[in-house]
């Protein structure tokens, strides 16, 4: 028998009301039914027996936001940043520990999506910087979710955030955003995706690793990526050696 917080859940039309929102101009009343998709998908059995459709209005939304952040330049309004921000924790949450959902999500093009708007939110130079970071964070833990335990969303993830947007996700200035980012650079990381780095044109991405485990050792996922991936390779170790100043080295 399902729990009463499972049978709560069952019971709203989750695809109804994101048509609705995507029906509307974006309005304060539409972040409560985002959040409650949200809560409704901590839940394990909710998540497995969530609807493709669902995951499909989500993305229409998340597509029409970024339209938005893009037509606004520079100065996005708040809400659209708190509803960008919602919209990846729900998927954030919805592939959690479920294969099914992380490949779904795949298929409906969710990770380009996020990426486009990710690199959209870390080049803003907006007052809204609290929204802005919230949003950013959200999704990077949205593609850090994606990643694990699935091959095929590690591979995409990396062919799209490696090393350019990969680099300035390292570079904002918000800790958080930063630690998230870390995770997901760790959590893609192979034995062919170090390779990758050693190359010359790309060791600027591994220094900055190296840096933040000097100037940041309270975020262990950097020391993680330095311990466990690149000190295993004498290519990258030799050509960072040569990429560092004498007082790195």
């Amino acid at each position: 028998m399902a729990e009463p917080a499972l049978e709560s859940w069952i019971r709203v039309d989750f695809p109804t009301l994101l048509n609705e929102i995507l029906a509307e101009k974006f309005r304060e009343k539409h972040l409560p039914v985002l959040q409650s998709l949200t809560n409704a998908l901590r839940i394990q059995d909710y998540r497995d027996r969530s609807e493709e459709e669902a995951f499909r209005s989500l993305m229409k939304i998340l597509s029409k936001l970024s339209e938005e952040i893009q037509a606004a330049g520079g100065e996005v309004e708040e809400l659209i940043l708190q509803l960008t921000a919602a919209c990846f924790r729900a998927q954030r949450n919805g592939c959690v520990q479920c294969a099914r959902n992380q490949s779904l999500m795949r298929s409906l093009g969710a990770i380009d999506l996020s990426i486009r708007i990710l690199d959209m939110l870390q080049k803003l130079k907006s007052d809204n910087t609290d929204y802005v970071f919230e949003a950013l964070r959200c999704g990077v833990q949205f593609i850090g979710n994606l990643a694990v335990d699935n091959q095929f969303c590690k591979d995409d993830i990396w062919t799209l955030i490696f090393p350019d947007l990969l680099l300035a996700l390292l570079c904002v200035d918000d800790e958080r955003a930063v630690g998230y980012s870390s995770m997901v650079l760790h959590t893609c990381l192979d034995e062919h995706k170090v390779e990758q780095l050693a190359h010359p044109r790309n060791i600027h991405l591994a220094l900055k690793v190296m840096e933040l485990c000097r100037t940041r050792s309270e975020l262990d996922w950097t020391v993680l990526i330095a311990t466990q991936h690149f000190l295993k390779s004498s290519v990258l170790v030799k050509n960072m050696y040569a990429g560092m100043s004498h007082q790195e080295r």
